[in-house]
């Protein structure tokens, strides 16, 4: 009975989580800048990406790619299932995989993960679920060079927002009547010989955004 009281707490507060931030992108002036042929072509484009954000800034992004049935990468978690609740609504298709301790959600089951995902997009937190703050973790580079997908990473600008502090990611809530500015950044590969130094290419590339 308990676990029913909390499914039902968690999808009230997922769809009022949803609405609210449709209320949002409604009320405000939204920019999308540097590179966005790739942005304008996710839904032709025969080259998939694993597309990459700090997971801070998650909340933010779920009407960007509303009903582009991108798979997005959760834990199993109670906060992974309000996160995929709040996906579904927006036409995304959750991938729950395990949380461990280094914060490389998934890192076992990569294989169940890319054989769902070799031919689409999918959205991976960088820095997810667990942090430190803004150091990118295994999982979405693995998986960008195992699916042979580039890594299309975006990043966000609020004028007006709620910054958790607190919290380890710094979550950030945008608040309606806003200007938010999201900027895409040119997809690259990932190789074996690069792997190692990947990681501070990413922080390099978001830094300067």
């Amino acid at each position: 009975m308990f676990e029913n009281i909390k499914e039902i707490g968690v999808k009230i507060f997922s769809k009022i989580s949803a609405s609210y931030i449709e209320y949002v992108f409604k009320t405000s002036k939204v920019v999308l800048s540097g590179d966005l042929e790739y942005y304008n072509s996710i839904n032709e484009s025969k080259d998939k990406y694993v597309i990459c954000f700090w997971h801070g800034d998650s909340y933010c992004y779920y009407p960007l790619f509303k009903n582009m049935e991108v798979f997005v990468i959760t834990t199993i978690t109670s906060r992974g299932a309000y996160i995929s609740d709040i996906a579904r609504r927006f036409g995304y298709i959750p991938i729950r995989v395990p949380d461990d301790s280094n914060g490389d959600s998934g890192t076992f089951n990569l294989k169940d993960v890319i054989s769902k995902i070799r031919k689409s997009h999918v959205a991976i937190t960088l820095d997810g679920p667990s942090g430190p703050y803004h150091e990118p973790k295994k999982f979405p580079i693995v998986t960008s060079l195992i699916t042979k997908k580039e890594i299309f990473l975006l990043s966000v600008k609020a004028e007006k927002k709620i910054q958790l502090k607190r919290r380890w990611d710094k979550f950030i809530i945008p608040l309606p009547y806003n200007t938010i500015e999201f900027t895409f950044h040119k997809p690259f590969a990932v190789t074996k010989e690069q792997l190692e130094d990947t990681s501070g290419k990413i922080i390099n590339i978001m830094e300067r955004a």
